[in-house]
């Protein structure tokens, strides 16, 4: 764990303070904070004004970089409250396509390859590409939109429509053919909106986009395998609050814990001793647990995982290296042994 780093109680500069609101003002307090605590600073502001104070304090003490902090609000608007689909890249009848391909088609259609992560603008009403990146033959795309959430007044019983900017991120591995999105929640109006439950058009309109820049089909991960690994491995990786699994007589079967594990409750455990060989696990939610991720997480948190639509939901105060965590655990599973964890650096 990162050593704890003291601050210096000088009142910092307006100037400071001010740049700093502007630039945590469309994050939570929450997911600052949790970036703070995993960078070994003290975790002591209880409301948005006394985190921008107190961040203000650690840049304009040098004991915090404006940069570092900006990287790690772009981190947050990219992975905090995400649902993450997985998907397997399959070629199209005319064969595999290169990164170089697809950099060249974007090239052509005049986007440029960007050096860096930038955070999405306001304001925007139709989706909107923000960035496109690629590294080790790995492509990172942002884009954003703008959907209506309904906002009702008892009092005077009426409906009005705020606007909640929702940002998308695409990551393909040409190389292991693997690619995720993560899309921020729809809301109940939404640029693709073809009426009630409407929510998939969201989604598909995305994953049709992906397609379209990298040249593949985007199959969804099968992530029972996956699943099944990460809920029996011993010792423990997860905490397991809510368990849903089809049994080998296709009934499907759900255990909630209201504390502890439900892997410890005798009701659960006896009939997994008889049958869970052939139980296919469908939609478990779970904490990932500190011990085994060898340093790279500094606290536990929260998932939930729907095979049925090759998703994992996170909790709005997550951080990019918890997601990255959290991905690289079930793509390890997928099949044979889990690989080592990537680093915390």
């Amino acid at each position: 764990m990162a050593k704890e780093k003291k601050i210096k109680k000088d009142q910092p500069s307006k100037q400071t303070i001010d740049a700093v609101s502007k630039l945590i003002a469309r994050a939570s307090i929450a997911s600052v904070r949790v970036w703070l605590q995993s960078e070994g600073f003290p975790y002591t502001a209880s409301s948005r004004k006394k985190l921008e104070t107190l961040l203000a304090g650690l840049i304009d003490a040098s004991e915090l970089k404006s940069s570092d902090l900006e990287r790690a609000i772009i981190g947050i608007e990219e992975s905090g409250g995400k649902r993450i689909m997985f998907f397997e890249l399959t070629p199209k009848p005319s064969g595999p396509v290169s990164m170089t391909d697809i950099i060249s088609g974007l090239k052509k259609a005049g986007i440029t390859i960007s050096n860096e992560q930038v955070m999405a603008p306001t304001n925007i009403k139709a989706g909107k590409l923000v960035y496109v990146t690629e590294h080790n033959s790995v492509l990172r795309v942002k884009w954003a939109e703008t959907h209506q959430a309904p906002v009702v007044d008892l009092n005077d019983e009426t409906i009005t429509w705020d606007d909640v900017r929702k940002v998308i991120v695409l990551e393909a591995d040409l190389t292991t053919k693997r690619a995720e999105i993560r899309f921020d929640k729809p809301e109940k109006k939404h640029p693709h909106d073809t009426g009630i439950g409407s929510q998939n058009s969201y989604f598909d309109a995305y994953r049709q986009k992906a397609e379209a820049i990298l040249g593949y089909v985007l199959t969804p991960t099968e992530l029972r395998p996956a699943l099944k690994s990460l809920l029996e491995t011993i010792p423990r990786v997860v905490k397991v609050h809510i368990e849903e699994h089809t049994n080998a007589r296709r009934t499907r079967v759900k255990y909630v814990a209201r504390e502890g594990d439900v892997r410890d409750d005798p009701e659960w455990s006896g009939p997994h001793t008889t049958g869970g060989a052939s139980w296919a696990y469908d939609a478990p939610a779970f904490d990932w647990l500190t011990g085994p991720s060898s340093g790279t997480l500094k606290r536990e948190f929260f998932s939930h995982a729907d095979a049925d639509s090759s998703t994992l939901r996170v909790l709005a105060d997550c951080n990019e290296h918890e997601v990255k965590y959290a991905i690289h655990e079930i793509r390890s599973r997928q099949s044979g042994p889990p690989n080592p964890s990537p680093s915390s650096g």
